[in-house]
């Protein structure tokens, strides 16, 4: 009674809107990416890929190599009715796949979509996408690059909000020292809020669990993370070209760049948490907002 009453609340869609961080992380990463190459000399040339290729690789994989053998240390302290089986799914997929991590292809098989490692497959997606930005990035002349629309807005479920980013970064680049009327700031913002509530609150009749026709879900599917990354894009061109008001002061807190730093090794270590944390109770569990959405999500990820 309590999910089904949960689900029939506005509020509930902000549990299913978590998901979209996901993709403003996606959409960050292809920003910082085209700022960072337009810092670098050179940055067309092969050697100079490759050391941003390589550079890139062992800043995402050697701190995963690192929460894996603190995990291998666990059994030491952390135990619990089911906490064994937590750890045999870990080993194993250490054990037989661990080349599909050092070399960020997780995402490509199946078979490591279930228990404690099944959240890395954003590591190898961002690796991935990150790799084929700095391609294009080789092959692209500087006329072309006003072209990036043309080129990167292709409807992939997640690759739109990187290449969002990118060419969120290349707009900034070109139109943050002109002058801009006050009608096309109020149309950004419009855009914003509105796409960005959009996306929010079409939620709710999906998490009620409402049918819906073939048509709207491949809508959907098709708009979804587009919509988002336009969102996106248009609070970061205020906010990086000065016009973001209070959001901007809000969001360049010095207390926020301290969090944003750590924020990579918490992802690493938070679905790691909620494994063991859930299989090491030996009490019944409190019946919350929290402990429902997890529930349901852990079924849908161990089946």
């Amino acid at each position: 009674m309590f999910q089904l009453s949960y689900f029939d609340r506005y509020d509930s869609t902000l549990a299913a809107v978590g998901f979209m961080a996901v993709d403003t992380f996606f959409f960050l990463s292809g920003y910082v990416l085209s700022y960072s190459i337009s810092g670098v000399k050179n940055a067309r040339g092969m050697k100079a890929a490759a050391v941003i290729a390589i550079r890139r690789w062992y800043r995402l994989v050697l701190p995963l190599v690192f929460v894996a053998a603190c995990l291998s240390l666990l059994p030491l302290f952390v135990t619990g009715p089911t906490t064994g089986l937590v750890y045999e799914k870990f080993y194993d997929d250490v054990r037989s796949y661990w080349w599909a991590f050092v070399f960020n292809i997780r995402n490509l098989y199946r078979v490591l979509s279930y228990g404690p490692s099944a959240h890395t497959w954003y590591i190898s997606a961002d690796y991935q996408m990150f790799l084929a930005s700095l391609i294009v990035h080789q092959l692209a002349s500087r006329t072309y690059l006003n072209m990036l629309t043309d080129v990167y807005m292709l409807p992939f479920y997640h690759a739109a909000c990187y290449f969002g980013g990118c060419i969120t970064f290349y707009a900034v680049q070109k139109y943050k020292n002109k002058k801009l009327s006050k009608g096309t700031v109020a149309l950004l913002w419009a855009v914003a809020v509105g796409f960005g509530t959009a996306c929010i609150a079409y939620r709710f009749e999906w998490t009620r669990g409402t049918k819906h026709s073939d048509l709207a879900k491949v809508s959907l599917a098709l708009c979804d993370r587009i919509i988002w990354a336009t969102a996106l894009a248009a609070l970061t061109f205020l906010c990086v070209t000065g016009r973001g008001g209070v959001v901007e002061s809000m969001l360049s807190a010095a207390p926020l760049t301290v969090i944003s730093r750590l924020s990579y090794g918490v992802y690493l270590i938070h679905f790691l948490f909620y494994f063991l944390s859930n299989n090491a109770e030996r009490e019944r569990k409190y019946s919350s907002v929290y402990n429902a959405d997890y529930k349901k999500y852990k079924k849908g990820n161990l089946g």
